[in-house]
């Protein structure tokens, strides 16, 4: 049966979390922009067409909601997007001589 196993489905997941951790913002806590970063970091790892996803949502955080935008949680979660690609990247870099993520 693993062969029936899609990478929709983490992404999937992912994005249901991804989108729990942005719309509750009044609620937010110290550790949403580390875990929306791996997140993100791990669904483009399951689909790699999410590279550009962490940039769009800085983006929109800053033309939409410039008041309740948090720079630093933004850095963070770029940050830890970063992190969470960085092994593919060294592998790839490794293995065919070129760092892509």
């Amino acid at each position: 049966y693993i062969v029936q196993l899609y990478p929709e489905m983490p992404v999937l997941a992912g994005m249901s979390v991804v989108l729990y951790l942005l719309l509750r913002k009044p609620r937010a806590r110290w550790w949403d922009a580390p875990v929306l970063g791996v997140t993100l970091g791990l669904i483009h790892l399951c689909k790699p067409i999410y590279v550009l996803l962490p940039i769009a949502i800085l983006f929109g955080s800053l033309v939409f909601d410039r008041r309740a935008s948090n720079l630093r949680k933004q850095a963070v979660m770029l940050a830890a997007f970063g992190v969470t690609v960085l092994p593919y990247g060294l592998w790839s870099l490794k293995h065919h001589g070129r760092f892509m993520i």
